[in-house]
């Protein structure tokens, strides 16, 4: 499912798809080396980031962002980020871990207090907010952090990124993700438990559903039941 969209300096792919059709004139680069392989996208933690040509994560409203990380090596005593979007103050938008250890999800909520596990095994972490009155952050299908608030980013600054802080900040992983995913509604426990069950090996692409098409990585617009086996629109 990786689609080359362009022959440039760097990786780029399209980044959405229907029935393995191109669409919306989205694209995923990846720079200075960042790869496919193993199964997983796979950063050095130096240089290496993915980005895509525009913002996947909704800026206002309902939203859920969920992915699988592996951190190649012990967490540095600097920042860390998986997934980032915005500007700093802009509210920026990120899930990410502190030089202590911790994680942290976007500007409004940067002090979560719970512990990233620290152990270079797959964790899968997901963070949701109804963009007015509750925010969410879960470790493994596990509910870790909440917040009596609602979080939304500006639509200014860098375009969404992975493995990489937005500008003018670094912050690079060291280590590996896939699954990644982007709903623009709240999904249930149970739908994170589901994604949190299993760290897939390919994404189905239903028909329905545009689809980021990085083969291991999916982008989901379309509110859903999560299943393995379906999503079934849902109101």
């Amino acid at each position: 499912m990786l689609t080359a969209a362009s022959a440039s300096a760097q990786q780029t792919y399209c980044a959405f798809t229907v029935n393995s059709s191109c669409t919306g004139g989205a694209t995923l680069s990846l720079f200075n080396g960042a790869n496919v392989s193993g199964g997983s996208l796979n950063f050095n933690g130096i240089n290496q980031y993915a980005e895509f040509n525009q913002r996947v994560v909704p800026t206002s409203g309902s939203l859920t962002v969920a992915f699988w990380v592996r951190v190649a090596a012990p967490l540095p005593a600097t920042f860390t980020e998986f997934v980032s979007q915005g500007v700093s103050g802009g509210p920026g938008f990120y899930v990410g871990t502190t030089p202590t250890g911790t994680i942290r999800f976007t500007d409004a909520f940067p002090a979560s207090g719970v512990a990233y596990p620290n152990d270079q095994a797959w964790h899968h972490l997901a963070f949701l907010t109804d963009g007015v009155g509750f925010s969410r952050g879960y470790v493994d299908g596990v509910l870790r952090a909440t917040a009596a608030f609602g979080v939304a980013s500006g639509a200014g600054g860098s375009n969404t990124r992975l493995g990489r802080q937005f500008d003018p900040f670094t912050e690079f992983l060291n280590g590996q993700m896939n699954d990644f995913s982007v709903y623009n509604s709240v999904l249930t426990s149970d739908e994170i438990r589901t994604l949190a069950a299993t760290r897939s090996s390919v994404v189905p692409e239903p028909a329905s559903v545009a689809l980021f098409g990085f083969g291991l990585i999916a982008l989901l617009f379309a509110r859903a039941h999560v299943s393995r086996n379906a999503r079934t629109p849902r109101d």
